[in-house]
């Protein structure tokens, strides 16, 4: 089977869909470059579905945003804890995040196979420290802020 990071044929997406539902694992052929360079054009991907394990940030999934387009291999961000749980994914490719995905769209995790294992250990440790990251950056960004207030109060004291 033969999946495309952005759309995958119709038939063959609704097959995987059937068949991860089902709770059997799938091997899929990826077809497209959104998640290289961790996951190059042309390899061999077995797919788990969901049932069967945990997802976490970092972790590499397979769904469908909208019903109608093809299924996705993107890797987890974030995961909202609503009622249902909220997927916010993205390409290792792409800049931009992917629309948020719900729990029910989402029909497999991806394993991890030996090729390529260093360089996705590294992907999915740099996801782990992005939320500290995120907080570092903000909390620099208030430290500058706070003292460009400060000097301006000593300035307009001297003044």
């Amino acid at each position: 089977m033969q999946i495309d990071n952005i759309v995958m044929d119709e038939y063959m997406g609704h097959i995987a869909e059937i068949v991860l539902k089902l709770g059997i694992p799938v091997k899929v052929t990826v077809a497209s470059s959104s998640m290289e360079p961790t996951i190059k054009t042309g390899t061999e991907l077995k797919v788990i579905p969901k049932q069967d394990s945990k997802i976490r940030n970092g972790d590499i999934i397979v769904f469908r945003q909208v019903i109608g387009d093809g299924l996705l291999v993107h890797r987890c961000i974030f995961i909202l804890p609503f009622k249902k749980r909220i997927f916010i994914t993205k390409g290792d490719q792409f800049i931009l995040f992917d629309k948020p995905v719900c729990d029910d769209r989402v029909y497999g995790k991806v394993q991890i196979s030996n090729r390529g294992i260093y360089q996705l250990l590294f992907r999915k440790i740099q996801y782990l420290f992005l939320p500290i990251q995120l907080l570092g950056t903000l909390f620099i960004r208030v430290f500058f802020m706070i003292r460009s207030i400060y000097r301006r109060k000593k300035c307009d004291q001297k003044c």
